[in-house]
């Protein structure tokens, strides 16, 4: 055979090959552009994650890719796609008009079940009904539908809308996740770089991107408009200047150690109906030890922005800015040993303003804390300390109340709210206690009683003769 036949055929096959294997998956050359296989939104994104194997990094190219199930990570891959959309919803079709509402069938889904709602809302239904990429409100029962409100006959397997379809793009949560860790060791190691995840079905607690083994980073990636949680994550896990936005409980969650949340653009989560009282806002962690929050940008969230429960061990939260959150600011509950320090903490807590429940920074049951250096303004009530009777800690035994905690060296705009400590257990000798001190702090308040302390409101002066943040004397010029 002429040796330019045998090159042509050659090329031939390779063409041939090549295209083959790109219908599900193309494998680059090791270390081409940084990927080892590249993916399109027409392959099976899933599969090919699942093909590539432990150590490889996969490219996720422009587009949108449409879920029903999460992606889970070998050991030690590498998921980056800056313009790739992982997307958790199916595009409702057919519909047809009956009576005064419109009705799509063919709906077989039916997700996990969890939470505490609002009074009035149905939240804890995950399979949430989209308009033009925005929740619609969900009713329990087809009279309550109306315009902007569908209900879901699981009985019939249908969804019944209330107001014309025709012109807008419908859709239904139906994937409980975009990406999820395998078991242990083999889902270890995992960085999720650049990716958009979106519209899952994640119920409360569970995130979108659900991180239940050690060593993942999670970085520059937009995590917005689930039903559940953005990012929740166990242990070791470090979040790193992420956009996570309009996640329909709460924004990040999580328990473990050694995780570091620093970067991130935390802000409109807990919309969906859920209680902030049982979990909704910005961000919740329980059961942590050395958890670490700084730098995070945390705004507009319907309930506490940042709040650490339940035991959580040696947590700091470091020059984070928390604005506009409904429930208080910073919030450390029933926990110890924490550093609150060098927060720009402004207009919270509106949404829960009764007694000091929407401080600024808030912390409850909780000992050996550190507030120091904060800028407060603008939040329901400034910083509050609060007793409670909540048992004794599953780490060490010990009563969960405050002690050993130092407030000092903060700036604190007081306008017409209050600041200072009480208890609801009936036990006063909290206020004979002399590891909790006031010191250096500096407040500027309009009403005249802004302090509280042992079931009394107090005036600046009051506050200071009871040797809370007693200026430093002045002394006298030398003769």
């Amino acid at each position: 055979m002429p040796h330019r036949t045998l090159r042509s055929l050659v090329a031939l096959l390779v063409v041939v090959a090549t295209l083959g294997v790109t219908t599900t998956v193309a494998r680059a050359a090791p270390g081409a552009r940084g990927c080892d296989v590249e993916v399109t939104p027409a392959d099976d994104v899933v599969r090919a994650v699942d093909r590539a194997g432990p150590g490889a990094t996969v490219c996720l190219r422009q587009g949108t890719y449409r879920l029903t199930r999460p992606l889970r990570p070998h050991r030690g891959q590498t998921l980056v796609g800056p313009r790739a959309v992982l997307d958790g919803s199916r595009v409702l079709r057919g519909w047809r008009r009956e009576g005064r509402v419109w009705v799509v069938g063919g709906q077989h889904q039916e997700g996990q079940r969890t939470g505490t709602c609002l009074r009035g809302r149905a939240c804890t239904y995950p399979d949430d009904v989209l308009r033009d990429g925005r929740p619609l409100r969900r009713v329990l029962s087809r009279a309550d539908v109306g315009p902007g409100r569908y209900w879901f006959d699981y009985r019939r397997d249908r969804i019944l809308l209330g107001g014309d379809p025709r012109g807008h793009a419908l859709s239904v949560l139906v994937s409980r996740g975009g990406i999820a860790s395998r078991a242990g060791a083999r889902g270890a190691d995992v960085t999720v770089r650049g990716l958009t995840v979106q519209h899952m079905a994640s119920p409360a607690q569970h995130g979108a991107i659900e991180v239940t083994a050690p060593g993942w980073l999670v970085t520059g990636t937009v995590v917005r408009d689930n039903h559940g949680a953005g990012i929740t994550a166990g242990g070791r896990v470090r979040l790193l200047d992420n956009r996570v936005v309009r996640n329909g409980q709460l924004g990040i969650g999580g328990v473990g150690v050694d995780t570091v949340v620093a970067g991130n653009t935390i802000g409109d989560n807990g919309g969906g109906g859920f209680d902030p009282a049982w979990e909704a806002g910005g961000a919740k962690w329980a059961v942590t030890d050395r958890l670490v929050v700084r730098r995070n940008l945390v705004v507009g969230n319907h309930g506490p922005g940042l709040w650490t429960d339940i035991d959580a061990q040696h947590t700091t939260y470091a020059r984070n800015v928390v604005r506009g959150n409904s429930g208080p600011g910073i919030f450390h509950e029933i926990s110890a040993d924490a550093v609150i320090r060098d927060n720009l903490v402004t207009g919270n807590g509106h949404g829960s303003a009764t007694w000091l429940w929407g401080s600024g920074v808030l912390v409850a049951g909780s000992h050996d804390v550190d507030v120091v250096g904060n800028r407060l303004a603008g939040n329901a009530a400034g910083i509050g300390l609060v007793q409670q009777d909540r048992g004794v800690s599953d780490v060490d035994g010990t009563p969960r109340r405050l002690h050993d905690v130092r407030v000092r060296d903060n700036g604190v705009r007081l306008a017409r709210s209050e600041t200072g400590m009480v208890q609801d257990d009936g036990d006063r000798s909290v206020f004979d206690d002399d590891t909790i001190t006031w010191t250096g702090n500096t407040w500027l308040q309009r009403g005249p009683t802004p302090f509280l302390w042992d079931d009394a409101a107090l005036t600046l002066a009051q506050w200071r003769a009871l040797g809370h943040d007693v200026p430093a004397s002045t002394p006298r010029d030398s003769p």
